[in-house]
């Protein structure tokens, strides 16, 4: 019973408000703020992984941790100068639009602080180069099966997987891409994605990695996934479970990530549940 208790209003999470304010209003306007710029990174191909809103003494202080996703190799290859700085004008033209600023000015004027200070924090500069060719080697028969066509997507999902072997990103972000990944799948190639998620979750327990300069150890103890939906299209929705490892029932004393969410695909809509317990 201890696992359907929601952990994140019981222990501190990575990602949290807090308003030392006594106008509720603020607390909204923190939240949708937040949104704005989640919204505003995901079209430019960014995810906001962490956020943390502080307000003292009529300031506000931001923190966020963002993960650049692969852009397309072909971008990057042949490339002129004049192109390169074609690009970079894009950039500042997106920063300088007059409708981008009002919506900033606005959740502003509504936060009601007088200083605005944003610490960025980019987790592709922890990512080590050599532990993701090891784990594009581990992986590479799964590509053709589940990534044709998205060698991007594969990338993002090898970096991914990296910074949750080494406790950089939520459960909820990984899971987030793994939906992006189940997303365009055939039926057919459900089962193998189970298998494939098998496979990764025990090299996420079971191995240790290592590369020229540092060597990783797993902290990750146990990890369970269930699915909820049509499996290879059948008329009757059902649920199927991944357990690996060990992960307790009591799930308040214990470090215990969950998250959920709903992938909307041709066949209907999905349900993926995660627990993540690490040592």
């Amino acid at each position: 019973m201890g696992q359907k208790s929601n952990i994140l209003t019981v222990r501190n999470s990575k990602t949290n408000l807090n308003l030392k304010k006594n106008n509720s209003k603020v607390f909204l306007y923190g939240l949708k703020f937040f949104e704005l710029i989640k919204t505003l990174l995901l079209s430019k191909d960014i995810l906001l992984v962490n956020k943390t809103l502080n307000f003292v003494n009529n300031k506000s202080f931001y923190t966020l941790e963002l993960f650049y996703r692969t852009k397309k190799l072909a971008l990057y290859k042949n490339k002129k100068k004049k192109n390169l700085k074609e690009n970079n004008q894009l950039k500042t033209t997106f920063f300088n639009n007059t409708s981008f600023l009002n919506l900033f000015l606005n959740a502003f004027n509504k936060l009601g602080s007088n200083l605005f200070i944003f610490n960025f924090t980019v987790l592709n500069n922890f990512i080590d180069k050599n532990v993701v060719l090891q784990l594009f080697r581990t992986f590479r028969s799964f590509f053709y099966l589940l990534f044709n066509r998205r060698f991007n997507l594969f990338v993002d999902f090898l970096k991914l997987t990296f910074l949750l072997y080494i406790d950089k990103i939520p459960v909820s972000t990984y899971l987030f891409l793994l939906s992006q990944v189940f997303k365009v799948l055939p039926k057919k190639a459900h089962n193998r994605f189970l298998v494939f998620l098998e496979l990764v979750f025990k090299f996420l327990i079971e191995k240790n990695l290592a590369s020229k300069r540092n060597i990783y150890f797993s902290t990750i103890s146990g990890i369970k996934f269930i699915i909820n939906g049509k499996i290879r299209g059948r008329m009757r929705a059902s649920s199927k479970c991944i357990s690996v490892g060990s992960i307790p029932i009591q799930s308040l004393q214990k470090n215990i990530e969950f998250y959920k969410t709903h992938v909307y695909t041709l066949y209907g809509a999905f349900g993926f549940q995660i627990w993540l317990y690490r040592k």
